[in-house]
């Protein structure tokens, strides 16, 4: 493959041999193009080289997904019931209702409920198909970090792992208090819902809030632990027209060593 990525496939004879051979090969030209492009800037070089640190990159990044799975499945094995938690059970169309009333007021928000057993997608709300410019199809039976960008999947496990998570029902409930849910932390991730017109993955910022639940599968007939995960696209405060075009230039002033001495 690296030999022949500069050579173009002959197609003589249009046999259908050969016609199969060389669709096959523009495809795989063509996914190791856009593999280069998610490529750290400080990794890419030219020529057959090139080829070769972006598949060791793309190796990297599945080897750090099954050993994040693993660790997950170790966890939950060792440790099914997190201690200190009244972690409560809902039902699909539960969690459906229990997170439309944010998702309905924020065109920007969806919910999805992610197993943490096998890292897939149970339940996501039908906004996260309009904001990541999707079809819903996609979501089907597949697993939320598929559609991270790679360098923040350890991010999305660190933030994750089932001991941190605060319970849903302690932090949305009536008697609920501050202090129960100091736990709480959001972390932002990029997501991409898939290609866009011009061909290439479109990655949006997201605030993720995650919360522990578990979810009672209808499949299965049994519950399963789950991380449940508001997620807020975000914007950029420097996007046009959302400020007035003379508030658009600002200066600061700050030591040589970077520490900002003085903010507009």
């Amino acid at each position: 493959l690296v030999s022949s990525e500069q050579d173009n496939p002959s197609t003589s004879g249009c046999s259908s041999e050969q016609s199969a051979k060389a669709k096959t090969q523009k495809e795989v030209f063509k996914t190791l193009k856009e593999l280069k492009m998610h490529l750290p800037s400080e990794k890419r070089s030219k020529g057959k080289s090139s080829t070769v640190n972006t598949l060791k990159y793309a190796l990297r990044c599945v080897e750090q997904v099954k050993a994040n799975e693993e660790y997950y499945q170790m966890l939950m094995i060792n440790d099914s019931q997190p201690p200190g938690f009244d972690v409560s059970s809902y039902t699909i169309e539960e969690i459906n209702s229990i997170t439309s009333e944010y998702t309905l007021k924020n065109t920007d928000i969806f919910a999805v409920a992610v197993s943490l057993i096998t890292g897939k997608i149970v339940y996501i709300s039908d906004q996260a198909a309009t904001i990541l410019n999707c079809k819903r199809e996609v979501f089907n039976n597949a697993k939320f970090v598929e559609f991270l960008t790679p360098q923040d999947v350890s991010v999305f496990y660190s933030f994750t792992t089932p001991y941190r998570l605060p319970s849903w029902s302690m932090c949305t409930g009536a008697e609920s208090s501050p202090t129960e849910c100091m736990q709480e932390k959001s972390f932002f991730c990029r997501i991409s819902g898939g290609k866009e017109h011009g061909g290439d993955l479109q990655y949006y910022p997201f605030r993720m809030t995650p919360y522990l639940m578990k979810v009672q599968d209808a499949e299965l007939a049994e519950e399963q632990f789950c991380c449940l995960l508001l997620a807020e696209r975000v914007h950029s405060g420097y996007e046009a027209p959302r400020i007035p075009p003379d508030k658009r230039i600002f200066t600061t002033t700050h030591t040589p060593n970077c520490v900002f001495q003085e903010v507009d």
